[in-house]
């Protein structure tokens, strides 16, 4: 029997109020639209993480998705998290940071041929160190004929707004 007050959320618990809903749309519709990064806020205990795991149980068998929830780790261990994810086939390669860079660069080309797309989840982005979040923001701008290559889904609280207002040359929706 599951617990609904467990310390992990649980989308089976999920209550759709009216903002939540619009919000898990608007995510999955900017996903599907391959929109490149978009951005999730609300005050701690508003449900947001609640809606990242709904949304990555929404998303469909073909589009391959990675969820960082852990924030506040370095680069090479957020590539790690990513691999693991994505099950990224590493058997040749060493488990370096350029390796994995690499193979999830394949990933991301072998689905937009077939039309699909990656999804990189971030958790309490507000809570990621600079230089992560500035190599997180280099890999979302990744792009192949004018269409993102991997869809980042930047989730955080107000806090977040600010670093993300300060990419001028990147469209994120909130």
């Amino acid at each position: 029997q599951k617990d609904p007050f467990a310390s992990t959320p649980d989308p089976a618990f999920f209550f759709r109020s009216s903002h939540h809903d619009a919000a898990l749309k608007g995510l999955l519709l900017s996903v599907e639209a391959r929109l490149g990064a978009i951005s999730l806020m609300g005050d701690k205990g508003t449900g947001k993480t609640v809606v990242l795991e709904c949304l990555r149980n929404s998303l469909g068998p073909d589009i391959s998705c990675a969820f960082l929830r852990d924030s506040r780790i370095s680069f090479d261990r957020l590539l790690e998290t990513i691999a693991s994810d994505l099950d990224l086939d590493l058997r040749f390669e060493k488990k370096s940071a350029p390796h994995v860079f690499l193979a999830l660069t394949r990933l991301m080309t072998q689905q937009a041929r077939r039309g699909s797309t990656v999804v990189l989840i971030v958790d309490e982005a507000d809570n990621l160190p600079p230089d992560v979040f500035n190599d997180i923001v280099h890999i979302a701008s990744l792009h192949n004929n004018k269409v993102k290559e991997i869809q980042t889904v930047f989730a955080g609280r107000p806090e977040l707004q600010p670093r993300l207002a300060a990419l001028n040359s990147y469209k994120v929706n909130q």
